[in-house]
């Protein structure tokens, strides 16, 4: 039982851990590149962040 719970743990996280990096390795570069709607490709992702802190910020004070 204790083989088979390691072996799915290490499954798990090769074919999880390995995809992630490799994604957000791949997201790095292309927001490093100078490509059309690159501005609007950093808004649409970092909007969420700032979204969150001003309402946090809203709801605290």
């Amino acid at each position: 039982m204790f083989w088979r719970a390691l072996t799915n743990t290490l499954v798990f996280t090769l074919l999880t851990v390995i995809p992630m990096v490799v994604g957000g390795l791949l997201f790095a570069v292309l927001f490093n590149e100078k490509l059309r709607g690159r501005v609007i490709a950093h808004t649409v992702i970092f909007l969420p962040y700032a979204v969150m802190v001003t309402i946090v910020g809203i709801l605290w004070r």
